[in-house]
């Protein structure tokens, strides 16, 4: 049963000492509700925004309703806060609502890309020693950030290309053993997902070309979709065994507590979960 802002409010009102945080789904809740498991009181709890009733013509699905939301209650005194994808906030330069965290890299899965991480992968999961793990992870990261252009293109140019919905991945190819991204058949493959018509395809290959060379300098943590990495991983480990997904569910538990100390936004998160920080 989904709450009412309102009642939320009260209950706040009711219980000073009360001290919720919203996220945007399941495995925000469940990785922060792990990462304070042994230092956040009983008066703190996590909370899916998908548990809140909303008005229907919010855009933006679980972030939308989420910054929303934030918006919404920015002026009552009341111990709640949020935590947010950044997408491509930071890019395109978004500002966040004042009570929102956005995650330090792109997205929560950013979080996994670390050589640490890979390491435990390859040696540790799949026994495998004849790959370089390093070079894996920078070549995921660069084919990655390529995608992550693509992604910026398409909300600059309002195309709404529907990467979320697009689980064909002919246009990742393995070349020497490392990942390779085709950006004209990806970009060929979402417009045709999207119905929209081929025409115009070599122009925004031009465009696209254009924005790659204006962020060449632009922070890769913030280019690279998360996702997007686990998919080019998922790939260039299938001759290893590994089903779609199985690279992410690795990564996720080979995650250690201490990396989060050096994630400036996702530390804060931690010191007011565990109530350090108002």
């Amino acid at each position: 049963m989904k709450r009412t802002r309102d009642s939320i409010v009260l209950a706040h009102v009711m219980d000073p000492e009360r001290r919720e945080l919203y996220v945007e789904g399941n495995k925000d809740r469940t990785f922060l509700n792990w990462l304070t498991n042994e230092g956040r009181g009983p008066e703190t709890t996590i909370h899916e925004i998908g548990t809140v009733e909303a008005p229907n013509n919010i855009a933006g699905g679980e972030k939308g309703r989420l910054l929303d939301f934030a918006i919404w209650i920015s002026d009552k005194k009341v111990k709640i806060r949020f935590f947010s994808d950044a997408d491509n906030d930071r890019i395109v330069d978004r500002a966040a609502p004042r009570l929102v965290w956005l995650t330090d890299p792109r997205d929560l899965e950013g979080y996994l890309l670390r050589s640490e991480s890979f390491n435990k992968l390859l040696s540790l999961s799949l026994s495998d020693d004849t790959i370089n793990s390093d070079l894996l992870l920078r070549t995921i990261m660069c084919e990655a950030r390529r995608i992550g252009i693509l992604r910026v293109l398409s909300e600059m140019q309002d195309l709404s290309l529907p990467f979320k919905n697009t689980t064909n991945t002919r246009y990742i190819s393995i070349q020497g053993g490392l990942p390779k991204v085709n950006i004209e058949q990806l970009l060929r493959i979402l417009l045709q997902n999207a119905s929209i018509g081929l025409g115009n395809i070599k122009d925004l290959m031009n465009d696209y070309n254009e924005l790659e060379e204006k962020l060449r300098d632009q922070d890769e943590s913030q280019l690279i979709q998360g996702k997007d990495a686990l998919d080019i991983l998922d790939k260039a480990l299938k001759s290893k065994g590994l089903k779609s997904g199985d690279s992410s569910k690795i990564l996720w538990a080979s995650y250690e507590k201490r990396w989060a100390t050096d994630q400036p936004n996702l530390s804060e998160v931690i010191s007011y979960l565990e109530g350090n920080i108002a």
